[in-house]
């Protein structure tokens, strides 16, 4: 998710001009969040009763809670991982940290990238984090490590924003993250 106050961009960003805003608000995402939590638990839940006989809710444990938001900043690293590898930024191009006044932990970036390297690094924190572990955790009948899955699935939900969001984006147009919402700004090269 994207930084609600944007720090100083990279010098070379100054070259380009902003073509298109793609955004959601953070209200917007948090309420889409909370709305699907509910209808979410209860189809996993379903799933997980019909294929095991037991039930989800034997993995919402306190161990799993403190798992679930130790994995928060796990999140943010995953996604300055993907713009680090699918980007090909410099850290010194990447800031990972907390926008107090939300509370909403970030990773940013300070220099445009191609809008499929910034999808790529969007999705990857939802596909470790979420959907991986909720999948091993259905398959398996481990109800915590499903719980876990489910949470970091759901905690991406501004993630699969941004790439609703690149849908129509042409995969090599130059994006840079949005400074105050979820979501980008399509930028070209200064003539």
């Amino acid at each position: 998710m994207t930084a609600p106050t944007r720090p100083a961009l990279s010098d070379d960003a100054a070259e380009y001009r902003a073509v298109g805003e793609h955004t959601v608000s953070f209200v917007l995402v948090n309420a889409i969040a909370a709305g699907s939590l509910i209808a979410s638990f209860r189809a996993a839940a379903l799933l997980f009763r019909t294929a095991h006989g037991r039930e989800l809710v034997d993995g919402v444990t306190i161990p799993t809670a403190a798992v679930i938001i130790a994995l928060v900043p796990v999140h943010e690293v995953l996604h300055g991982l993907g713009f680090r590898i699918f980007g090909r930024l410099p850290w010194s191009l990447i800031r990972l940290g907390i926008a107090w006044r939300v509370l909403t932990p970030y990773a940013t970036i300070h220099s445009p990238i191609p809008a499929r390297s910034y999808a790529m690094a969007s999705a990857l924190p939802g596909a470790v984090l979420g959907l991986l572990p909720l999948a091993a955790g259905m398959v398996a009948g481990q109800a915590q490590l499903a719980v876990i899955g489910l949470a970091c699935l759901l905690g991406s939900t501004g993630d699969a924003a941004v790439l609703w969001k690149l849908r129509s984006i042409e995969a090599g147009a130059l994006v840079l993250d949005h400074a105050d919402k979820v979501g980008f700004t399509v930028v070209e090269r200064n003539r």
